[in-house]
């Protein structure tokens, strides 16, 4: 599966640091690697701190075909909920994954993931649904996910996911991003269009911008 690489522009809230051809081609290797194999050595949660996280590189997949079991979930509002059947059967859907004792991308990606849903709105597409799956549900309490979703302020297209946990393994197994040490998980953001049964793998820390681009590309 290739990746196209797109070098940022310069400018704006969400324009990324410019990254040596060295680091692209790093990041390049290991995005890829994750969506072929759906796991690879972290880069994410090593000793780097949010504001390390910043150098980033817009990335996304060719299309791909994507398996969404119907695991049974828990939304941070206590709601039990299919995850097929309510959240992505007949809809465009973008996916990313984070835990709430995340010191380093996590924060970085839900506000990435709020810049995009605030894109969405300007642009009346209350047909996109915004999903975000914790990847430590034994930690990941609803009342905890609620506490932590609160910071960035999402709106009510925007759902926040925990479970048991081997419902949860099972569904990161089935979409490729499963890691057996949830802090080596890479910040991946899936998007998918269920009526075309494609979707993408993009980085996670891309601009809003960029990601907005990823969906309409599988419209």
């Amino acid at each position: 599966m290739r990746i196209d690489l797109i070098n940022p522009q310069p400018g704006g809230v969400d324009a990324p640091v410019r990254e040596t051809p060295v680091f692209q081609a790093i990041v390049f290797l290991k995005i890829a690697l994750v969506a072929m194999l759906g796991w690879t050595p972290g880069i994410a949660h090593d000793t780097k701190s949010d504001s390390e996280s910043s150098v980033i590189v817009n990335s996304v997949s060719e299309d791909a075909q994507c398996h969404f079991p119907d695991s049974a979930l828990v939304t941070s509002s206590g709601k039990s909920v299919q995850f097929y059947e309510d959240l992505v059967k007949d809809k465009v859907v973008a996916i990313n994954f984070i835990f709430t004792d995340c010191t380093t991308v996590c924060s970085p990606a839900a506000i990435k993931m709020s810049h995009l849903e605030q894109m969405l709105k300007q642009r009346d597409a209350s047909d996109v649904g915004l999903i975000s799956v914790s990847i430590d549900p034994v930690t990941d309490t609803p009342e905890r996910l609620s506490e932590w979703s609160d910071r960035f302020n999402p709106g009510p297209d925007w759902t926040f996911l925990t479970g048991e946990k081997r419902t949860v393994d099972d569904l990161l197994r089935a979409l490729k991003v499963f890691t057996p040490n949830y802090e080596d998980h890479q910040p991946i953001m899936i998007v998918a269009n269920d009526a075309t049964q494609s979707c993408r793998y993009v980085n996670g820390l891309s601009s809003a911008k960029f990601m907005l681009q990823a969906i309409d590309r599988i419209l």
